[in-house]
């Protein structure tokens, strides 16, 4: 790990795809969003380190390994990234579902059974994208329902 303590704003791809569902929706109901700029991430209290992300990681997969790299050669890289949603929560009414712990499991699952059945890759990603819809209806998200 080139910068343990970092923190970045970690989502599951489904939820930033989620986003723009809802988006696509919404462009049909209100014309006077059309043209504008929309960010899709966790909410802000939502924050993790790196080393947080492999150490939950790693709850989930044994076979996990890491390991500092301190003698990597030394560029910039911003120790927070953040995104601010907060447009997309008001006119959207768009929110990220997953918590990070269900992100985890979600991730870990995918590249998992990649790494170790790459012939079924398709069927998880389908599997998820299954699982996420279900998971966001029953959490109230109208554009899920389209």
């Amino acid at each position: 790990l080139r910068n343990p303590k970092s923190t970045r704003p970690w989502q599951h791809v489904l939820q930033a795809v989620g986003g723009y569902l809802c988006l696509a929706v919404n462009l049909s109901k209100n014309k006077k969003i059309h043209g504008e700029s929309f960010n899709f991430g966790p909410n802000l209290t939502r924050e993790y380190s790196v080393l947080k992300l492999v150490k939950t990681m790693s709850k989930y997969w044994k076979d996990v390994s890491w390991s500092s790299n301190k003698k990597q050669k030394k560029f910039f890289e911003s120790e927070l990234l953040r995104l601010n949603c907060n447009k997309a929560k008001k006119l959207l009414q768009w929110n990220s579902i997953l918590n990070f712990e269900e992100l985890m499991a979600m991730v870990t699952e995918w590249y998992k059974n990649y790494y170790t059945n790459k012939k079924n890759s398709s069927s998880m990603t389908l599997k998820q994208i299954q699982n996420y819809q279900k998971l966001a209806i029953r959490r109230g998200l109208n554009w899920a329902k389209k």
